[in-house]
C-alpha cells in the first residue's frame, strides 16, 4: 500500500491556489428540484491517463521542476534531471560498503554528503543506488521500492524482459486531472486498476509464446429487476471492473439499459435510460464517458418513457453514431421513434410507428444488424407479443418485415457476428438455448436450435467416471507449484545451506528468463487429453527442498531476523505440519523482491503458456474447467496471530499511519503510548498461551482491543494481496474471471487435527467473493446441514461457477455422502477434487472413499443437469476482431445475475469472454449532504468493507472570477491526507464526481466539501447527490452473515 501523497493530486491543488482567491462561501444553494429530470449538456473531458503510473513515469514523479539525479553501484549510466546519461567511468562505485559518488560539480563525496551540497533529499536503495531529489519525502524503499528497483533497472542496463516485467507502485488516487477522481484505500486489492496499470505495460512485450487476442472491453447494467438501482460497471479487455457509477438518482430502482457508441472525437460514451421511469428522476436519457462523468442527459420528446434505445451506424453518407429512442412499449398507431446525434444529443429525425395496424403496443427490443461490409445499420425490432422482427431503415424510415417465425418462448432477435445469421433469445427454466434464423428473405425460417449454456449445465468430479455426453463427468486436477519449479530454484538446489553469500549473489544476478517456468510438451498436450482443471500456483508453505531450506537459513544482516521466512510473536521461526508432512513458512511480507519474482515471475510465465492451450490458436476452451492461481493462501505461525516479520511489521506501521496519520493520532485513538513511528508495534501477548515478554498494556493483548483488530485486518490485507496478484496475472495472460478460482480455506472453517492448527490460520475469503472472479474454496466434513456454511454464503452472494480444490464429506455412508454432494449440485458447485485425508491402511479410508465413490455414482445415475447459472437466455451482441468472431451470449434470464459468454457458431465456448457483471446484489443509499458554513459534509457511512463505494456528484459553476472545491475524506474523524481532491470551478456549469473506492474495512467515513471563492452569490450548485454503494456479500470475520445474489441479468453493449 503507497499512503503517499498521489503527485497528480498535488498538482491539481497547485493550479487551483494559484489561480483561487483565498475566501470562502456562505450561501451555496441548489437550484433545481431534485425530483424533477436533470436535463443539460456539458464538455467534454479527458479519461484518467494510466500511463503516467508505469514504472518510467513513476521515476519522473520522484522528482519535481528542479530536477534531480541518480546513481548505480558501479553503473556507466546515471539519471540526471529527467534524462539518462552515459559516463566513461562509474560515477558511483562503493568503497568499504559505502557509495562514493563523483560529481564534476561537487566532486567525490557520500550519499549523505552529497545531498548536504546540492541542498536536496535522498534515498539509499538496496546498499546500490542512491538517488537525490528537491521533493521533500520523495520516496522509501519500503512503499517505492518497486519504483526504485525500476529505476536501479535502468541504471544497471537491464535486459528489456526485466524492466518491461518489472513490478509497478500502484496508485492510491487516480483522476482525470479535472473533474473526475477515485480514490482507492488499497489499490493492490482492486483488480482493475491492475491490470490496467500492469496491462499497459506489458500489452507489447514479445513473451515468446503465442499471444491469445484480448476480450473487448464491455459495459453492463444492472439487470430489470425491481430490486435493483441503476448501476452502470465498465470492464476493461481482462474483464476487471475499471468504473462504477450510478446513472439515475437512487430512488430511481428497477434497472437500467446500456448501449455503447463514440463520439465523432472517438471517445466511447454509454447512453443509460431507466427501466422503470415511474420516478420522474428517470424520464431522461443519460450519456456518460467510460469513467462515468455525465456528458449530457435530455427528454425525447416524442417519445414516452420508460425508453429503450440502441446506438449505431443509422443513416447513410454519415460515418458518425446515432442514438435511437422508442418507448419500451411500442406499436400501433402514433408510435413515434426517435434518433438522435450521439456526440451531444441533438434532435435529428422522428420515425412514424404506424407501419402495421395489426400490431398493439407492446414490449419491444432493439439490436443494431451487423453484416460485415455494410456502411449503413439497420433496426432489427422484435415485438415480443405478436412474435414479430422488422428491420427499419432510418435513413428513409422504410420497414421492412422478416418472415422468420419465432416461438412463443422467444424473447428478442439480435444480430449475429456470423454472416447471414441473426440469434434470438429464449426464456427457459433450466437450459440455455437460442434459435439460428438466417438474416435473407427465405434462409432458415423455422430456425434452428442452438444450446450456448451445456457447458454450465455439468457437474465434474475427480471421482467420476468419463461421461463425456452427460451431465456429470470426469475432471483431471493439475497441482502444479510454480514456486518450486523454475531456473532460480533449480539452481538453488545445488547450494549448501552455508553457502549464504553465494545464494544471495546468484539471487541478486539473476534476469526474468532464470525465473521461468517451462510448460513442457507433454504438459501441453496434457491439456487437450488428459487435466482440465489447472492449478498453477505459490504458496507460503514451502516443501523442505534444498532451495527452500537455503531460503529459510538467510538471515537478514541488519535486522537479525530470517530474510525469507515468517516468524512469531517471540521473532522464533517455526515449521508447518499437515498431515504426515512438514512444510517451512515462507513470508508473506511486502517489500521483498526475491519473494515477490519467486511467486509471480514463474506463475506468470506458465499462465501465458497455458493460455495458448486454453484458447490460442489451436486451443480447446471447451476442455477447461478452472484455472486456480491461489492454493490455500493463509497466514498461519504456530502460536502466533500473524507474521511478525520485520517488513511485515514495517507495512502494519505504514498501514496505521496512512489510515490515522500521526503517532499522535494512533496513541489517541488505541491507547497505545509510542514515541515514534519506528517504536509502532503488533500485539505480542497472548494470555492463554506462554510469552516471552509482559503485557505493554491493553493494546498489546490478543482479542481484547481494537489495536489488534487491525493488526488481524492487516494480516489479512496481506494475504488478499496475494490472492489478488495471481489472479491479476490469469486474467492478463487471457482467462476470463469466471473460469479463474481458488483453492481457498474457507475463514474459520480450518480442520482442527489433521490440517493444523486452525484457530492461527488467517484465510480470508470475502475477497474471493467480491472481487470479480468465480469463487472457490476446499473443506473437509459435513456442513451442509450448517445454514451459514461457506458454500451457502458464496451461492447466496450470486456464485454460480464455484469450485473445491479439496473436498470430502468425510461421511461414513454413501447417503450421507451423497446428501451433501446433491447439496453442492445444487448452490453453485461445479466440480470437486476428492481426497481423503487418511493413512490408506487406516480403516476410515477405505470408509470415506467407498462413500465418496458411491455419492458421485448416484449422482451419475441421477444426470440431471446443473441450471443454477443456466435457464434462458438474454440478449446477444456480435463481435468481430480480426480473424476471430464470436457472439456474447447472456446466460440465465430474469431469475439470474447473468453471466455473459462468448460463444461459436457452434454453441460451444470461444475462451474471450466469460463474465457475472453482478455477481451479488448491490445496495445504494442515499447518504444526506448538510450544509456548513463553506460547503456540504456528509452523514457517516457505516460498515464500509471491502468492494462497497461512495460516489459524489454535482453541478457547480462560478461566475465570479475563479473557485475551486476541495473534497476531503475522514474515517473515524481521522483524515485520510492522500484521498484529498481539489477541483477548479470554472463559469461553465460542469458535473464533478469524486469516488471512495474502499478495500479495506474502515471505520464511520465521513466526505466533506469545501468552495473556495470571493462571492458566495456568483456560486452555483446542482444536483448534489452522494450515495453509499454496498455489496451484499457475507463478511465472516465480522459476524456478517448475509448475502443476496443479483437478479433480473443485466443489460450490456461492447465498448469497442
Amino acid at each position: 500500500m503507497n499512503w503517499k501523497i498521489h503527485k497528480q493530486t498535488i498538482l491539481i491543488a497547485i493550479i487551483v491556489g494559484v489561480i483561487c482567491v483565498a475566501g470562502v462561501s456562505t450561501a451555496l444553494y441548489l437550484t433545481r428540484d431534485k425530483t424533477e429530470p436533470l436535463t443539460g449538456i456539458y464538455q467534454e473531458q479527458p479519461l484518467p491517463d494510466y500511463t503516467q503510473f508505469l514504472p518510467e513515469n513513476a521515476i519522473r514523479a520522484l522528482f519535481n521542476e528542479k530536477g534531480g539525479c541518480a546513481y548505480y553501484d558501479g553503473a556507466l549510466i546515471y539519471y540526471e534531471n529527467g534524462e539518462y546519461r552515459n559516463a566513461e567511468t562509474a560515477p558511483c562505485v562503493s568503497e568499504n560498503g559505502v557509495l562514493q559518488i563523483t560529481t564534476e560539480q561537487f566532486g567525490t563525496k557520500t550519499p549523505e554528503e552529497l545531498a548536504a551540497a546540492m541542498d536536496a533529499h535522498y534515498v539509499v536503495y538496496d546498499d546500490k543506488l542512491a538517488v537525490f531529489s528537491y521533493e521533500a519525502d520523495f520516496a522509501d524503499t519500503f512503499s517505492d521500492i518497486y519504483t526504485l528497483e525500476a529505476l536501479a533497472l535502468r541504471l544497471k542496463g537491464a535486459e528489456e524482459a526485466d524492466i518491461i516485467n518489472a513490478f509497478i507502485t500502484l496508485p492510491n488516487f487516480i483522476s482525470n486531472g479535472t473533474t473526475n477522481s477515485v480514490y482507492y484505500t488499497e489499490p493492490n486489492l482492486n483488480l482493475g486498476v491492475q491490470t490496467e496499470i500492469y496491462g499497459l505495460q506489458l500489452a507489447d512485450y514479445d513473451t515468446g509464446y503465442e499471444k491469445v487476442s484480448p476480450a473487448p472491453m464491455i459495459v453492463a447494467g444492472q439487470g430489470e429487476d425491481g430490486a435493483n438501482y441503476t448501476l452502470i460497471r465498465v470492464f476493461n479487455s481482462s474483464q476487471a471492473c475499471i468504473s462504477q457509477f450510478l446513472a439515475f438518482p437512487p430512488e430511481v430502482k428497477g434497472g437500467v439499459l446500456v448501449k455503447a457508441g463514440h463520439a465523432s472525437s472517438g471517445q466511447a460514451l454509454i447512453a443509460a435510460a431507466a427501466y422503470d421511469a415511474s420516478k420522474n428522476a428517470a424520464k431522461t436519457i443519460k450519456v456518460f464517458d467510460t469513467a462515468g462523468s455525465l456528458r449530457y442527459s435530455f427528454t425525447p420528446q416524442g417519445v414516452e418513457a420508460p425508453f429503450t434505445i440502441e446506438i449505431g451506424k443509422f443513416l447513410p453518407g454519415s460515418d458518425k453514431d446515432y442514438l435511437f429512442v422508442a418507448s419500451k412499449l411500442s406499436g400501433g398507431d402514433g408510435s413515434k421513434y426517435e434518433l438522435y446525434d450521439l456526440d451531444d444529443g441533438s434532435f435529428v429525425k422522428s420515425i412514424d410507428g404506424a407501419f402495421d395496424n395489426s400490431i398493439e403496443a407492446q414490449r419491444i427490443t432493439l439490436s443494431a444488424s451487423s453484416e460485415e461490409g455494410d456502411d449503413v445499420q439497420k433496426l432489427i425490432i422484435t415485438f415480443k407479443e405478436s412474435k414479430a422482427v422488422y428491420y427499419l431503415d432510418c435513413g428513409d424510415s422504410s420497414w421492412t418485415k422478416s418472415e422468420i417465425r419465432l416461438p412463443d418462448n422467444a424473447t428478442g432477435v439480435y444480430a449475429s457476428a456470423f454472416s447471414g445469421e441473426l440469434v434470438a433469445s429464449l426464456d427457459e427454466d433450466t437450459f440455455s438455448n437460442v434459435r439460428i434464423y438466417g438474416s435473407g428473405a427465405s434462409d432458415n425460417l423455422e430456425g434452428s436450435l442452438l444450446n450456448v449454456g451445456y457447458k454450465e449445465n455439468r457437474f465434474y468430479s475427480t471421482y467420476a467416471e468419463d461421461n463425456p455426453e452427460g451431465y456429470v463427468d470426469y475432471a483431471a486436477f493439475n497441482h502444479i507449484r510454480t514456486d518450486l519449479a523454475n531456473g532460480v530454484i533449480n539452481s538453488l538446489n545445488e547450494l549448501a545451506t552455508e553457502e549464504t553469500e553465494a545464494l544471495l549473489e546468484y539471487l541478486e544476478n539473476a534476469v526474468y528468463e532464470d525465473w521461468e517456468y517451462v510448460l513442457s510438451e507433454a504438459q501441453k498436450a496434457s491439456y487437450h487429453s488428459q487435466y482440465n482443471v489447472w492449478e498453477p500456483c505459490f504458496t507460503h508453505r514451502w516443501n523442505a527442498i534444498q532451495a527452500m531450506q537455503n531460503l529459510v537459513a538467510v538471515v537478514d544482516a541488519e535486522t537479525g531476523y530470517p530474510a525469507y521466512a515468517s516468524i512469531g510473536r517471540d521473532n522464533a521461526g517455526g515449521v508447518y505440519q499437515e498431515l504426515d508432512s512438514s512444510f517451512l513458512i515462507g513470508t508473506y511480507a511486502d517489500g521483498i523482491l526475491d519473494l515477490a519474482k519467486l511467486r509471480i515471475y514463474p506463475l506468470r510465465t506458465m499462465l501465458q503458456q497455458l493460455a495458448a492451450e486454453f484458447r490460442g490458436s489451436s486451443g480447446e476452451p471447451e476442455r477447461l474447467v478452472d484455472v486456480s492461481p491461489v492454493h490455500e493462501q493463509e497466514i498461519n505461525v504456530a502460536g502466533s496471530i500473524g507474521d511478525y516479520h520485520p517488513n511485515m511489521i514495517e507495512g502494519f506501521r505504514k498501514y496505521l499511519l496512512g489510515l490515522y496519520g500521526s503517532v499522535e493520532n494512533i496513541n489517541k485513538r488505541f491507547g497505545t503510548d509510542f514515541a515514534s513511528e519506528e517504536e509502532i508495534d503488533a500485539p505480542r501477548y497472548d494470555p492463554e498461551s506462554a510469552n516471552v515478554q509482559e503485557s505493554r498494556g491493553e493494546w498489546d493483548v490478543y482479542g481484547q482491543s481494537d489495536y489488534f483488530t487491525q493488526w488481524s485486518l492487516y494480516t489479512r490485507n496481506i494475504v488478499n494481496k496475494r490472492i489478488l496478484e495471481a489472479y491479476r496475472e490469469a486474467l492478463l495472460a487471457g482467462f476470463p474471471p469466471e473460469a479463474i478460482n481458488a483453492h481457498q480455506i474457507p475463514e474459520g472453517d480450518a480442520v482442527s487435527g489433521f490440517l493444523g492448527e486452525a484457530d492461527t490460520r488467517i484465510s480470508p475469503t470475502d475477497v474471493v467473493s467480491i472481487c470479480g472472479t468465480a469463487y472457490g474454496g476446499t473443506r473437509y466434513g459435513y456442513f451442509c446441514s450448517d445454514l451459514n456454511n461457506f458454500i451457502e454464503l458464496a451461492y447466496g452472494a450470486g456464485h454460480n461457477n464455484i469450485t473445491l480444490g479439496e473436498y470430502s464429506s468425510l461421511a461414513s455412508g454413501w447417503k450421507d455422502a451423497y446428501t451433501q454432494l446433491k447439496y453442492l449440485f445444487d448452490h453453485g458447485v461445479k466440480f470437486t477434487h476428492i481426497i481423503v485425508p487418511y493413512d490408506t491402511k487406516d480403516m476410515m479410508y477405505s470408509m470415506v472413499k467407498e462413500a465418496e465413490e458411491g455419492a458421485i455414482d448416484q449422482l451419475q445415475q441421477d444426470n440431471q443437469p446443473r441450471s443454477s447459472a443456466t435457464g434462458g437466455t438474454g440478449a446477444s451482441e456480435p463481435v468481430r476482431r480480426g480473424e476471430v468472431s464470436y457472439n456474447i451470449v447472456q446466460l440465465g434470464d430474469a431469475d439470474k445475475n447473468g453471466l455473459l459468454k462468448s460463444v461459436k457458431q457452434d454453441g460451444t465456448w470461444e475462451g474471450s469472454v466469460y463474465l457475472v457483471p453482478f455477481h451479488s446484489q448491490v445496495t445504494v443509499e442515499n447518504v444526506e449532504m448538510t450544509k456548513t458554513e463553506n460547503g456540504y459534509v456528509s452523514a457517516a457511512i457505516t460498515g464500509f468493507q471491502y468492494g462497497d463505494q461512495a460516489e459524489l456528484t454535482f453541478l457547480a459553476s462560478y461566475s465570479g472570477g475563479t473557485a475551486s472545491v476541495k473534497i476531503e475524506v475522514y474515517h473515524a474523524g481521522y483524515l485520510l491526507e492522500d484521498a484529498t481532491a481539489v477541483y477548479e470551478v470554472g463559469s461553465q456549469l460542469t458535473p464533478y464526481r469524486y469516488v471512495l473506492s474502499n478495500q479495506l474495512a474502515l471505520e464511520d467515513v465521513e466526505i466533506r466539501m469545501t468552495f473556495i471563492c470571493d462571492d458566495p452569490g456568483s456560486m452555483k450548485l446542482d444536483a448534489l447527490q452522494c450515495t453509499s454503494q454496498v455489496e451484499n456479500v457475507a463478511h465472516k470475520y465480522f459476524g456478517d452473515l448475509t448475502g443476496a445474489a443479483s437478479k433480473g441479468g443485466v443489460s450490456f453493449d461492447v465498448l469497442d
